[in-house]
C-alpha cells in the first residue's frame, strides 16, 4: 500500500481541477469539496439533479473553476461543529500518484476551513496508509529545474 502524508495534492480531472491541496482526514467518514455555489441546471424524471459548481482553488478566491456533475444522492453529515447538515453528493474520479478511482464527494461550504478538500477514510480504505508526520509524500511539487 502507498503511504500518504497528512495532506496531498490531488486531481479531479472530470471537474477540471488539478493539484488541489487536500487534507487527509482519517477521522472523517466521507470526503468533502468546498464549493462557493451549487446551481441546479436540470433534473431528470427521478428528480436526480445536474448541477453547476463554482469551486475556489485558493482561499482568496482568485482562482475559480466552474464544473458540472450529476448529484448521486443527498446525505446527512455532522459538520466540524457537530451540527447535522444535509449535503449533496457527487461521484467523480480522483487521481493521486498515478492511481485514479471513483470517490463520492459531499459539497459544502468550507470557507472557514484551511483546506478546500477533505479526503476521508472511505476513499482511503484498502488503498493508502497515512503518515501524519509528513505531508505531500506522494505529490511533491516538481523542482524548478524540471
Amino acid at each position: 500500500m502507498k503511504i500518504l502524508g497528512w495532506r496531498e495534492r490531488v486531481d479531479l480531472p472530470e471537474l477540471g481541477i488539478y493539484q488541489l491541496k487536500a487534507k487527509i482526514d482519517t477521522g472523517a467518514v466521507s470526503s468533502a469539496l468546498h464549493v462557493l455555489s451549487v446551481r441546479v441546471l436540470e433534473a431528470d424524471a427521478t428528480g436526480r439533479e445536474y448541477v453547476e459548481l463554482i469551486v475556489p482553488l485558493n482561499r482568496r478566491r482568485t482562482q475559480l473553476v466552474t464544473a458540472h456533475a450529476w448529484v448521486s444522492r443527498q446525505i446527512w453529515v455532522k459538520n466540524p461543529g457537530g451540527v447535522r447538515q444535509k449535503r449533496r453528493v457527487i461521484e467523480t474520479r480522483l487521481c493521486l500518484d498515478g492511481e485514479c478511482f471513483s470517490v463520492p464527494l459531499t459539497l459544502s461550504d468550507r470557507s472557514a476551513m484551511s483546506h478546500r478538500m477533505i479526503l476521508g477514510r472511505t476513499a482511503l480504505a484498502e488503498r493508502f496508509l497515512v503518515d501524519v508526520s509528513h505531508e505531500f509524500l506522494l505529490s511533491p511539487l516538481p523542482s524548478p529545474q524540471g
